[in-house]
Order: C-alpha cells, then structure tokens, then sequence
C-alpha cells in the first residue's frame, strides 16, 4: 500500500503543475488523486498526527452539518483542492532528499564562532532543504548520538526560524494559500530581522548558560565548561551551492514566466535542480526510493494539510450562513496589535501539542471578516508557524531530537520558555515594521 500511496503523489504533483498550464482539462484529478494518497498512507503515520487528523476530520463533518443545518451549502470544490497546490510543493522538496548526503567530515568551530555558524547552517540549509538539515547538521555533531543542550537549542532554533523568511518553507505556502496579496518583498525582509534577533538572542543565552555553569563549579572548587568548549557546525560554500542554484532557479523562473503562483514555480524548480544534480548512475534506484520510501514517509502530513484547509473552508462556509460577532465585539479592526494577540494564542496552542496548522486554519478565516492587510496576516502565519514547531513538543523537528539525538522532551520545553516571550516581544516590533515597510514602499 506504501508504494501505491508513493505513486498517487508522484501523479498528484504533475497533474497539479499541468493543471497550471493547461486548467481545465484534468481540474479534479490532481485533488481526488492527493485524497486517496492520503487516506491510504493515513495508517503509516505516528500516532500522534493520527489522532489530531482524526480529531479535525470529526470537527470538520460536525461544522459541515451545522451548515446544512442553517440552510447553507459548502464549496465542494475549494473543500476539496484549497491546499492542492500546497501539497504540490511539499512533494516537490520532498525530491531534495534525493541528493542530501551526510556532510564530510571538516573540523568542527568552537566557540563563539562555532554558535554563529552552526545558527546560520540550520537557518540557511533548513530555508531551501527543511528537516533534512537537521540531519545533516545532527549527525556531524552528536557523539555517540547525542547532543548538547546548546546544540539542540541552535539547530532547532535556527531550523524553526527560516519558517519567518524562505518561501521554500511550508508555512509559506501555507500563507500565501490563506492569504492572497501577500507581498514576498516584504516578509521576507522582516522574516530575516526575525531570523537575526533569534540568532542573537540564542547567544546571549548560551552565554549567559555557560557562566552560570562556570560560576557553579567554581563554588564546589572546580572548573566548569566555558563558551570556548562549544563544539559547532562548519558550514562550507560547497554546502551553499544547493541553496544558490534553487534561489537563482526560482528567481530566473519568476522572470520568465512572472504570472506563475511562487508554490508552482517551487514545484517545478526544485525537481529539476535535483534531476540535473543527481547522479545519473543511481538515478533509477534514487526514483525508486522517492517513491517507495520518501512519498510514502509524508502521507501523515499530506493529509492533516489537506484536512485543515477542508476545515477552513468549512468554517468560511459556516461564516456565510451564521455571521460570528463575538470577535467584532472585542476588536474592530486588524493591525499590529491584533496580529500580536492571535500570534500569542498560536504559540499558547502549539505549546500544548497541537500542530500551527490546525490553529491557523481555525483562525484566520475569522480574521477575514476585518478586510485585513494580506501581507501582516501573511506575516503573522509564517511566524506563527515558525514559533509554533519550535514550541510545539509534537513538531516534526522536536520529534527529530527526540528520536533520532535521544534529546529529552522536557529539555526542550524547559529551554524555550523564556525564549518564546523574548521573541514575542521582538514580533511586535516586527509586525509593526511590516506595517511602516508597506506604507513606505507605497504597496
């Protein structure tokens, strides 16, 4: 069943790119083709993913009765193909496993220099070929597969932090589906303020961390570990040439071709740098693990995207038929400070365990009542959803240290707790740059 499910998204991604040129002509396929893929690689999924897809595919039906109910109907069609182009691109940088390769073997940097580079490795190399760069990074520094707590704290934090910035990230895609008009040229400047403030802040406490271990074995006589034992990441400009070459694709295929959606362009940038860049003696065999392994790996996730989004479209549908006030009757309109308190909620929700995409695509819809700015709203889901799975003891990422680097799940919780307010704070300031940014660019 693995490999039919492998299959059906191979099919899914070219129909939802051919459908993009030729729209019409094969519309429903490429949705009904995502749906079966789904349902049939449900089963290979963790338990945890199970249970909130069962949880929201129980809460969707419920809100499609209440519509019937109301005299309402449901748009059949965006319930079904809102996030189809979405999943496209989550398959289409699945492909980047096919030529990441554990990293050779250089002299690791210590020290200060060590942080920042480890930072901007996970940062860099998360932005363009996601979890993998966890691995990639992970398996250079663990000894005898662990890793430190400062390790942990900046390859996480960095990974989770290319969210605010890459628009090869899911939670990209995620908002330019919710959100249309979203300007690129505007979050992703913020997204990489965002980025820095996190990498400085991680410093500082690193920093702060080994002083007070310093200081506690001074007290019992000894001494302690310093900052200049921090074993980090070399990142080389080999390592670069990847992340370049899908950069200077996705720019030079915007220019051709610049009414394109950026989630297509991805698509189909980012199998053809791999298939230039593979090998061709393995290339059968490389195929043959995308589909039978890769594919199959991602149906969990596959199918709590397209479930979320069916959520929100019935929650729109919900919203035609029984007008929600509650929320006009606390604001009465949506700016910085608003963006803040949903960006608190979706963080408060994520640390309880529940993936940011469910909490999302529950709210957002709301927020459309307030005709809000599309880039903020944008920009407060690529926070949100890079805050979200650094917080969250459930995210693929947080998951990834604990299974794979044997880290403790209370570690992670305990380590990001002030951490979390600090960069609220920064968000703030953040969303409120966005707002002077557009203004200023005359958007």
């Amino acid at each position: 069943m693995k490999s039919i499910g492998g299959c059906l998204l191979l099919l899914a991604w070219l129909f939802v790119v051919f459908n993009a040129y030729v729209p019409g002509v094969f519309r429903h396929v490429s949705a009904l083709l995502l749906w079966l893929a789904a349902c049939i690689l449900f089963f290979q999924a963790n338990k945890a993913s199970q249970k909130q897809i069962t949880i929201l595919s129980v809460v969707t039906l419920a809100l499609i009765g209440l519509v019937y109910g109301l005299g309402g109907t449901v748009e059949w069609a965006r319930f079904f193909e809102i996030n189809e182009t979405m999943c496209a691109m989550f398959a289409a940088g699945s492909f980047l496993s096919l030529i990441t390769h554990k990293a050779e073997h250089r002299q690791n940097l210590i020290g200060a220099k060590g942080i920042f580079s480890t930072y901007c490795a996970a940062n860099i190399l998360g932005g363009v070929i996601n979890l993998a760069s966890i691995y990639v990074i992970g398996d250079r520094l663990s000894q005898k597969g662990k890793l430190s707590q400062e390790q942990v704290e900046l390859i996480s934090r960095g990974f989770c932090a290319a969210a605010y910035w890459s628009p090869f990230f899911v939670g990209c895609a995620v908002a330019l589906s919710l959100s249309h008009g979203m300007e690129l040229s505007v979050t992703i400047p913020c997204g990489i303020l965002l980025s820095l403030i996190t990498m400085l802040v991680s410093y500082g406490e690193i920093r702060a961390s080994y002083r007070k271990k310093s200081f506690e074995a001074a007290k019992t006589g000894n001494i302690g570990p310093s900052m200049a034992d921090f074993e980090g990441y070399s990142l080389s400009f080999k390592e670069l040439r990847l992340p370049l070459a899908l950069v200077l694709g996705v720019l030079l295929f915007h220019l051709l071709d610049p009414s394109r959606s950026i989630l297509i362009v991805i698509s189909i940038v980012v199998p053809t740098v791999v298939f230039i860049a593979m090998e061709k003696q393995n290339f059968r065999t490389k195929i043959h693990d995308q589909i039978h392994d890769n594919f199959p790996s991602m149906g969990g996730q596959i199918a709590l995207y397209l479930v979320a989004g069916a959520m929100s479209t019935a929650i729109l549908a919900l919203l035609k038929v029984k007008h929600i006030d509650f929320l006009t009757g606390l604001i009465s309109s949506f700016g910085p400070l608003e963006a803040f308190g949903v960006l608190i909620l979706i963080v408060a929700i994520s640390y309880c365990g529940l993936h940011p995409i469910i909490t999302i695509y529950s709210l957002i819809p709301l927020l459309l009542n307030f005709n809000p700015d599309p880039t903020l709203v944008g920009l407060l889901i690529v926070v949100g959803w890079g805050l979200g799975i650094t917080v969250s003891p459930l995210s693929a990422a947080n998951l990834s240290f604990l299974g794979r680097y044997h880290t403790s799940g209370k570690m992670i919780l305990k380590m990001n707790k002030l951490f979390v307010l600090k960069i609220l704070l920064a968000c703030l300031g953040i969303f409120w740059l966005e707002t002077w940014l557009k203004s200023w660019l005359n958007f």
